[in-house]
């Protein structure tokens, strides 16, 4: 698939009001390292377990999750996401989520 392309389909979704959504365009994936204390925001995610070194689209339509997305963008910084053991809660807490998640 083409830049051209795919810039396509992200201006296409990026257009709906209500979900922005995360699809990484570099096909060569950087290392990611953390240190032992560093902390990450963390995005809830329903309905999807993202494994590491696996491009999967994720749609962000929640008004908290879409901050921390657009503040993460604007300072070039990492998130962590991590499932929620309940899809049926709106704003999960730490203890609501799985503990493994993937850095991105």
């Amino acid at each position: 698939m083409n830049k051209k392309f795919k810039n396509l389909m992200i201006d296409e979704m990026m257009a709906s009001a209500e979900v922005f959504p995360i699809i990484s365009l570099d096909e060569n994936p950087t290392e990611i390292n953390l240190n032992s204390g560093d902390e990450l925001p963390i995005l809830p995610l329903r309905n999807i377990v993202i494994y590491p070194g696996v491009f999967v689209p994720v749609s962000v339509a929640r008004p908290k999750s879409l901050r921390l997305i657009r503040h993460a963008q604007a300072n070039d910084g990492l998130i962590g996401a991590c499932t929620q053991m309940d899809k049926k809660i709106d704003d999960p807490t730490i203890d609501q989520l799985y503990k493994m998640g993937v850095a991105a």
